[in-house]
């Protein structure tokens, strides 16, 4: 009798507790508890997803700035504000390197300098710095959309860089204070792991 009541023991026992491990990772996943906080990535990671079109970007001839633009690439959007002061040129200076530090997939990457009115005086791209494409977006409109894309982090205006796919979505984003290593870690990454661009 007690080898009847063992078997249905451990056969209760095998249907329970993969049923039970199952139900916990669900309400683990769902409730965000216990799971691990470390990221690969180095910047601020964007989601939701946020396209070109939401910003509503346009070009220096006051054309919208479509996804066609992108020609497939993927993009380095640099936050600049005229005049360009010091700091201003060292973004550029930063992306410079990373396109350098791309070595062979530097053709898969174009740069352009986002600036937030169209009427700014036109930022003085340092010389040595070749490659990079003005665009414009309106200040309330990327501050609104970067809230939404954002909702958690405080501190928006202090976003300098951003990390744009071949389809327009804009995937990651950075600071003043995340070193070029970051930024290029996580270029690395995206292009090693891209099919397209």
């Amino acid at each position: 009798m007690k080898t009847i009541q063992k078997r249905k023991l451990a056969i209760s026992l095998i249907i329970l507790l993969p049923t039970c491990c199952v139900g916990l990772a669900i309400w683990m996943y769902y409730s965000q508890i216990w799971t691990p906080h470390a990221r690969t990535q180095k910047g601020i990671l964007i989601w939701p997803t946020m396209t070109v079109t939401d910003l509503q970007l346009y070009q220096e001839n006051g054309e919208p700035f479509q996804i066609d633009h992108l020609n497939k690439q993927w993009s380095l959007l640099i936050l600049a504000s005229a005049p360009c002061g010091q700091t201003c040129q060292e973004k550029f200076h930063i992306t410079e390197r990373l396109r350098i530090a791309l070595n062979k997939d530097r053709d898969r990457l174009k740069r352009y300098a986002v600036h937030t009115t169209l009427t700014q005086t036109l930022l003085q791209i340092p010389k040595g710095v070749d490659d990079i494409q003005s665009i414009y977006c309106d200040a309330p409109i990327l501050h609104s959309v970067l809230k939404k894309a954002l909702p958690h982090y405080a501190n928006i205006e202090a976003l300098t860089f951003f990390i744009m796919d071949p389809h327009g979505n804009l995937m990651m984003a950075y600071t003043d204070q995340h070193p070029g290593q970051a930024i290029l870690k996580d270029l690395q990454k995206l292009l090693r792991l891209s099919r397209i661009g």
